[in-house]
């Protein structure tokens, strides 16, 4: 049983015969009206997102008012002091995070070339690689000798940017020699080396 294919018009006015094609394809005036939807659901979700954290502030002074007139300052002691280790925790984590990046962007100028797939970066001895506390800057010693020991042990895993190519002229100016264009020496040189 065979199906036949029937033409049909997209939404420019092309003939299209097969339907698969036509199934990759989404008119512009679809395409605007998803865009504009996407628009609009995002700012929707960002307002319900600053309600969220209003009602959640608003509740947050509710309860520590309702303590207050309590006067159980020791609850809510415990709860500030809960906050305050939490945000120095994120805070702590943070910096890790940005001294993480700081060590392998020095890693990755350093590199002769580039990692060939992302995952390979595990691999890199990040803790080799030194900052120092006071400028918060890299080490560039460190750097050079991580990237000596990674190329030593895992250089497959680096695809070499060659910089010793030539121009893309610099053959252009370069007329090739025949026999005939040697001088007699030239000649004679030649033909006692490929003796030889």
């Amino acid at each position: 049983m065979e199906v036949e294919k029937q033409d049909v018009s997209n939404a420019e006015g092309e003939i299209v015969s097969d339907n698969s094609q036509m199934k990759d394809q989404v008119s512009y005036e679809t395409h605007s009206k998803l865009l504009g939807q996407r628009k609009r659901d995002l700012e929707k979700m960002k307002e319900l997102e600053s309600l969220v954290q209003g009602f959640q502030g608003q509740k947050k002074q509710d309860e520590e008012s309702k303590l207050v007139e309590q006067g159980e300052y020791k609850k809510l002691l415990e709860a500030r002091e809960l906050e305050i280790t939490n945000l120095r925790q994120e805070n702590t984590e943070h910096a890790k995070h940005m001294t993480e990046a700081h060590k392998l962007n020095a890693f990755r100028e350093k590199l002769p070339g580039t990692i060939k797939n992302s995952a390979y970066y595990n691999f890199v001895n990040m803790e080799a690689i030194l900052i120092d506390p006071e400028t918060g800057i890299v080490d560039e010693a460190s750097v050079s000798e991580e990237v000596n020991t990674f190329m030593k042990d895992h250089y497959s895993l680096v695809k070499s940017e060659s910089k010793t190519a030539l121009p893309n002229n610099a053959t252009k100016d370069i007329a090739p020699k025949t026999i005939n264009d040697l001088s007699r020496e030239e000649q004679i040189k030649l033909v006692l080396a490929n003796h030889r």
